[in-house]
This record gives C-alpha cells, sequence and structure tokens, in this order.
C-alpha cells in the first residue's frame, strides 16, 4: 500500500510539472515580446533624445556608449587660448547618482530616469541651425511612476524654450554638470526644468522627444 501510495504521489507531481510546463511555453512568446516591445520603447526614447542634444540612463535599460569619444572632438572645436570644460557621460556614475538619490527616498533606483546633457553647447557660438542643440549644461533625475506636462514658447533667437513639469512638487533632482563635477556641491529640488533649444527643427525634436518619453513611461 506505501509503494502503491508513492506511486499515486509521483504521477500526481508528473502531471502538475507537465501543466507548469505548457503554461510556461505558452506563455513565454508573450514574455519575450513585451520584453522586445519595451527595449524598443527605450531605443525610441534614447534616439529621441539626441536629437536634442541628451542622453538618458535608468538602471535595468541598455547602456548607449554613443557618447564616450565626444569630449574629444568638442574639445577640438574650441581655439586652445579658450577654457573649455565638456563633461563627459559616465554610466557607472549615474547608476550611483540614481542609486543613491533612491536610498534617500526609499524607493527602488528602476523608478529613475536620468536625463543628461551631452551636447554641452557653448552659448558663444552662433547655432548650427540644420541640428538641434542645447545650453541646458545640467543633468535631471525624473521619477518615471509621475506624471508630466509639456509647454514650450519660442523663443526670440533660433529655437524654443521647452519645459517639462512634474506634477509632484520639488519632484526632479537637477544639477549643473560644472556644480556637480568640479565643486562637489549637491543639486536642488525642481517641480519645473526648462530646456533652451536652437535649431529650425527644435520645436519638431523636442515633440519627438516627448512622444517616446511618455511613450516608454506607458511601460
Amino acid at each position: 500500500m506505501i509503494v502503491t501510495s508513492n506511486r499515486g504521489l509521483q504521477i500526481k507531481q508528473l502531471k502538475q510539472l507537465v501543466t507548469y510546463s505548457i503554461v510556461l511555453l505558452c506563455c513565454l512568446p508573450a514574455y519575450t515580446q513585451s520584453l522586445q516591445k519595451n527595449e524598443e520603447k527605450w531605443q525610441n526614447l534614447q534616439a529621441a533624445a539626441h536629437r536634442i542634444g541628451f542622453c538618458v540612463y535608468q538602471v535595468k535599460e541598455t547602456v548607449c556608449t554613443a557618447h564616450q569619444q565626444k569630449s574629444k572632438s568638442k574639445t577640438a572645436a574650441y581655439t586652445e587660448t579658450e577654457e573649455v570644460y565638456y563633461f563627459e557621460f559616465d554610466c557607472t556614475w549615474a547608476n550611483k547618482r540614481i542609486t543613491n538619490w533612491a536610498d534617500t527616498n526609499t524607493t527602488s533606483a528602476e523608478q529613475y530616469l536620468m536625463l543628461f546633457d551631452t551636447d554641452q553647447k557653448n552659448t558663444k557660438t552662433a547655432p548650427n541651425t540644420t541640428t538641434t542643440s542645447n545650453s541646458y549644461g545640467m543633468f535631471s533625475i525624473l521619477d518615471c511612476t509621475l506624471t508630466y506636462d509639456y509647454k514650450t514658447r519660442v523663443t526670440a533667437s533660433i529655437g524654443i524654450n521647452a519645459t517639462v513639469i512634474a506634477r509632484k512638487k520639488n519632484s526632479i533632482l537637477s544639477n549643473t554638470l560644472w556644480r556637480e563635477f568640479m565643486s562637489g556641491r549637491e543639486g536642488r529640488l525642481e517641480t519645473t526644468i526648462s530646456i533652451p533649444l536652437y535649431g529650425n527643427n527644435a520645436a519638431q525634436d523636442f515633440e519627438a522627444f516627448k512622444e517616446a518619453f511618455i511613450n516608454y513611461l506607458a511601460n
């Protein structure tokens, strides 16, 4: 009787294993498709950020490596007599900055996204009207669980002033790149960030970034 009971238990467990396997195989294509869709949204957001002179970083997403050599080309564009600093995007630093901010708020680091100015336009030079650039000179960490509003205003120069407004007060952590890397001073909390954009396609390129950002936040 004991042997029969054990055998019956084994058959039951085997049936459960087969059932679980079938369910897993049925769910796997949908899960894989979901991952591919999320990756596509992230790639679209990166591409849209590049169009306005930024890059984005998120701890669980694929790291962009497009800016690793940009400091050399940027520095070469200026005269030897002019003191110029270009702050290269570093994903290790970005990961630590976001993680520390999440710890401060007792939340998950995966909840946040960093917007980093990789253009760092020199405001003394005339804007290239064919390519959208910015003079933000900062980074900002945004909470992906929040909702944002967006405004644009045409400026006297060629371009627009683009504004991103969080619906939660003082939820955006920002700092100028100079303060962050040269003086070591902490950033500030903001509800609104304003980004000066230059170029004939500034409004169109910001609209593309806005749509990609909204689409990504809908994950």
